[in-house]
């Protein structure tokens, strides 16, 4: 835990020293998950009051809605049809299956990578 410790106070240390100059910093994390963890592990309350911390709008695991996911996974058994998504979006179950459940081993999907990690 020590080293835990040691890596959150250099990040809330470089954020610090990042935001001396500025009057105002916004950060946005974009995942519900990452909010959660900002708020439970103390970084939030450790901020300097010139930084504010802004929710963005979600990765799509976070705010795809079921109805969406029962959707595609309707679509996906159809066997003219390719979905194209994410491979976080592959194994998120709707109300009843994900798209990895719903096609089984006909898989008719591709998985698409954003440019930044290509």
């Amino acid at each position: 835990m020590a080293a835990g410790n040691e890596n959150l106070r250099q990040l809330v240390s470089a954020v610090a020293e990042a935001a001396a100059g500025a009057r105002d910093m916004a950060l946005m994390e974009i995942c519900g998950t990452h909010t959660v963890s900002l708020f439970r592990s103390g970084i939030k309350s450790l901020m300097p009051a010139s930084v504010r911390l802004i929710s963005g709008p979600g990765c799509p695991v976070c705010v795809t809605s079921c109805g969406y996911l029962d959707a595609a996974c309707e679509l996906a058994a159809r066997k003219d049809v390719i979905i194209a998504t994410y491979g976080d979006m592959v194994r998120v179950p709707g109300r009843t299956d994900s798209l990895e459940a719903a096609a089984g081993a006909a898989r008719p999907w591709r998985l698409c990578t954003p440019p930044a990690t290509r």
